[in-house]
């Protein structure tokens, strides 16, 4: 793992240790962070195919507060996810909490409620005013 100068991780790496070389990294993730410390991306080193597509890189999108408004899930070109596979978006009330979410689970712009995706269950919310009932 490697750290930044907040000692925040912005490599992370495990290892599978065998008896004989090589060892498999079955995890390595390089983490980016903005100046105020909020995650902007993940670029995943080991789910890529055979051509060095990755499939599994993040960025995420923020409101000014920090808040996490979306995820959108592909390759990373170095400035953008230049392939997106998935993508992920939520709206918020003023409290913070969620309003509705949306999905499009193949990258085409086909945007589902995620409510309505199969598998993924339903949002249960049963918070009045902020309260955890």
């Amino acid at each position: 793992m490697q750290l930044d100068r907040w000692n925040r991780p912005t490599a992370w790496t495990w290892t599978k240790d065998l008896t004989t070389d090589p060892h498999i990294d079955f995890y390595d993730v390089d983490i980016v962070y903005n100046k105020r410390g909020d995650i902007l991306r993940t670029i995943d080193n080991v789910m890529a195919d055979t051509s060095g597509t990755h499939s599994f890189d993040r960025a995420y999108t923020l409101d000014a507060l920090g808040r996490v408004l979306g995820e959108t899930r592909g390759d990373w070109d170095g400035s953008a996810i230049s392939t997106t596979r998935e993508e992920r978006n939520w709206a918020l009330t003023a409290m913070g909490n969620w309003a509705s979410r949306d999905i499009d689970l193949d990258g085409a712009g086909v945007w589902k409620p995620s409510a309505a995706v199969a598998g993924l269950g339903t949002l249960r919310d049963d918070r009045a005013g902020g309260q955890v009932a």
